[in-house]
């Protein structure tokens, strides 16, 4: 784990900001899951890669779970 980048993270607000539904400083795999969501459906390209029936949907789901998994372990 790289400390420096979480430490700048922490200082900064950075990902608490966007994606601490509760404001407790401890991001959820669910607070997180929806904070992913809503940056897909922010983009145009990737709601149109994640709507494509099966290959997309799994990618997307395994992608959206395997970062929450790490980020909310971390953050």
């Amino acid at each position: 784990m790289n400390h420096s980048n979480h430490q700048t993270l922490t200082v900064n607000g950075g990902i608490y900001t966007i994606c601490d539904g509760n404001g407790d400083k401890n991001i959820s795999f669910s607070e997180c899951y929806k904070c992913v969501t809503d940056a897909i459906a922010a983009d145009g390209l990737s709601t149109f890669i994640c709507e494509i029936p099966v290959l997309g949907w799994a990618s997307c789901f395994a992608s959206k779970s395997a970062t929450c998994i790490v980020l909310s372990s971390v953050y």
